[in-house]
């Protein structure tokens, strides 16, 4: 993939599950093979302490979800309390408050009250943190366990309105509100067949980037997709080595 962020300025972001469980993994690994792209990691904090000062020279941004300021509602919810979250996210903010961006699920019924935002509010302006994206929860979750025979737990839909309405309080309490769009689907699969077209005109190769065959389900690793980008890697790798 190193020709997709050579072409669109992009870099490595590691999620899960929870990266931190592979931290001594991550310390390892990202100082030999990211060398010269930027890292982000999207973690909950809920790890050693030790673990997260280990990665803190080597990532360009902490992603942190953070779902519910009340310890106590935290545990009933989660089966822990925040605390160690809290631990972490406090040394993060004392050492490197520019590199983090707190992501909230919002889940309504659950942490979408306002007793919870007024804390969460408070919470974060204390640590002088005000980089924020707000995630409306997504039901996948309840499709695939109904699929599997399970009954799951069912959550509904955030509203337009009272998004709207969580979005203004934050604004007013100061918080830059940011938004990550990423393509997906067969607009992904568009969006990396432009930035092949893109390596090929500019490093003049030779590989004929053809209209995707797969109609749909394609995100950009269909076997043609595939094809075409290693061809670009190993055209790229040549032009480097005669250099």
């Amino acid at each position: 993939d190193v020709p997709y962020f050579l072409a669109s300025g992009g870099g490595i972001t590691f999620s899960g599950g929870e990266p931190l469980v592979w931290g001594e993994f991550l310390e390892g690994f990202i100082p030999q093979y990211c060398r010269g792209f930027s890292v982000d990691l999207e973690t909950c904090l809920d790890a050693p302490r030790q673990r997260v000062e280990g990665l803190i020279p080597l990532v360009d941004q902490w992603c942190v979800d953070f779902k519910m300021a009340d310890p106590e509602k935290h545990r009933e919810y989660t089966g822990h309390t925040n605390d160690r979250i809290l631990e972490n996210l406090t040394l993060l903010a004392d050492r490197v408050p520019e590199r983090i961006l707190i992501t909230w699920p919002v889940i309504p019924g659950y942490n979408d009250t306002d007793e919870n935002v007024t804390a969460m509010i408070d919470r974060l302006t204390r640590l002088g943190l005000k980089r924020i994206e707000v995630h409306p929860y997504r039901k996948v979750a309840e499709e695939k366990q109904r699929r599997t025979g399970k009954s799951p737990v069912e959550v509904p839909e955030l509203s337009h309105s009272r998004r709207e309405q969580l979005e203004q309080r934050l604004r007013e309490a100061g918080f830059s509100l940011e938004v990550r769009t990423p393509p997906y689907g067969k607009e992904k699969c568009e969006y990396l067949k432009g930035l092949r077209r893109r390596l090929c005109r500019d490093h003049s190769l030779d590989v004929e980037i053809l209209e995707c065959p797969v109609t749909e389900g394609c995100i950009g690793t269909c076997p043609r997709c595939e094809y075409e980008l290693d061809e670009i890697g190993k055209q790229l790798r040549r032009k480097e080595n005669h250099v």
